[in-house]
């Protein structure tokens, strides 16, 4: 199976969603095109075990998306990321030797 490259940049996404002044929220196509990176960005992240770096990606986009379809990606892996710390915080493993 070919190795799948990735580079992911938060500064890049920064970029976007502090400025006030930034294309994001002037121009839909900019828009379309930055939450579809987004979208590839929650897949990568979380199907290469960077969650730590999602968890920070997810906070940032969350107060700064725009769209129904990136809203929803959002929620979706929030809940995802959510749910395996409760699901870990609930199973106890005693190992005796």
């Amino acid at each position: 199976m070919p190795i799948t490259k990735f580079d992911y940049s938060y500064d890049y996404f920064v970029t976007y969603f502090q400025n006030e002044e930034s294309d994001y929220l002037k121009y839909d196509n900019i828009k379309n095109t930055i939450n579809s990176q987004l979208i590839a960005a929650f897949h990568q992240l979380y199907f290469s075990n960077h969650k730590e770096a999602l968890q920070k990606l997810i906070q940032l986009s969350l107060r700064k998306t725009t769209g129904r379809i990136i809203n929803s990606y959002l929620h979706f892996f929030d809940g995802l990321l959510t749910a395996e710390v409760e699901l870990k915080n609930r199973i106890i493993v005693n190992i005796q030797d």
